[in-house]
């Protein structure tokens, strides 16, 4: 889809880093009930800068308060932090977007023009990424999940893969767990896993979820409803 083409109807917006997170906060802002426009994905934690830009070609964005960037964390919250905002976002306050503004961390929101929120997965001061998240909600579902995540972690810690990041070595993780679980489709990929088929969408309501759903109803309460 061209970006001209695209049409934005909520005055608050968030762009995921991959098609993964896409499906995943698509998801996750169903079950909970809560209203925010997810749009096209950026393709890569390198991109944010380009996909706004694109995004300004959109039809409503002079309306949008408030922009959620959605990402890994990787190895360090901050660092990953820093470097959203130094390599992607600062750029565009050099261009046509001056009165954008840094938000202070992760998980906090700008006072700038649109508003912008930069949401670390797993969580705040956490490290990793979705996968991470995933993996607490599915261990906690039932013995067989528990039982699958630990095989899984045991197995990996004695194969090559066991020095990875935090990031990476919860991708690894997941695999296995998917593949032991899942009898639709053992080699699942986390974007295709919400079809009611895989089994795995009743974990979007697990605890694990709770810090991100309250800080996504917080930004919807205060930022989408005040702009209805």
């Amino acid at each position: 889809m061209a970006s001209g083409d695209e049409i934005i109807t909520s005055p608050c917006i968030a762009v995921p880093e991959g098609g993964a997170d896409k499906e995943f906060i698509e998801k996750l802002l169903d079950v909970h009930d809560i209203d925010f426009q997810v749009m096209r994905d950026a393709e890569g934690d390198s991109k944010f800068g380009q996909r706004i830009q694109q995004l300004k070609a959109a039809k409503g964005f002079r309306d949008v308060d408030l922009i959620v960037i959605v990402t890994d964390c990787r190895d360090d919250a901050a660092e990953t932090f820093r470097d959203v905002w130094k390599h992607q976002l600062k750029k565009l306050k050099k261009g046509n977007m001056k009165d954008i503004k840094k938000p202070t961390a992760p998980w906090q929101v700008s006072n700038g023009k649109p508003r912008l929120a930069v949401v670390t997965l797993p969580g705040p001061g956490d490290t990793g990424g979705l996968e991470t998240l995933l993996l607490r909600a599915i261990r906690a579902r039932d013995d067989d999940s528990e039982r699958a995540g630990a095989e899984a972690e045991a197995f990996i810690a004695d194969m090559p893969t066991k020095d990875l990041g935090p990031e990476k070595l919860s991708k690894a993780h997941m695999a296995c767990t998917v593949a032991a679980l899942c009898t639709d489709d053992p080699s699942c990929a986390v974007s295709r896993m919400w079809d009611d088929r895989k089994g795995f969408g009743p974990i979007l309501t697990d605890p694990a979820f709770d810090p991100l759903v309250a800080f996504l109803r917080e930004l919807h309460d205060d930022f989408c409803l005040g702009n209805a």
